[in-house]
């Protein structure tokens, strides 16, 4: 079982190859990812100040 992923994927547009073990056949999958800014995390600092590093948050569609 696996999901290989295509070389032209980006960001916000991305197209997977799911397969499973002894299935005849594979699907295509396409997931669409726009930035969610209100959901970004930025953890606390080393010193409980503002941390420097944001992990960027995406929903699918």
């Amino acid at each position: 079982m696996g999901a290989g992923q295509a070389d032209a994927n980006t960001d916000t547009d991305a197209y997977f190859t799911v397969r499973a073990d002894g299935a005849d056949v594979a699907f295509c999958t396409h997931l669409e990812r726009s930035l969610s800014p209100k959901d970004d995390y930025t953890p606390p600092g080393i010193t409980s100040g503002e941390g420097t590093i944001t992990q960027c948050a995406y929903r699918l569609r």
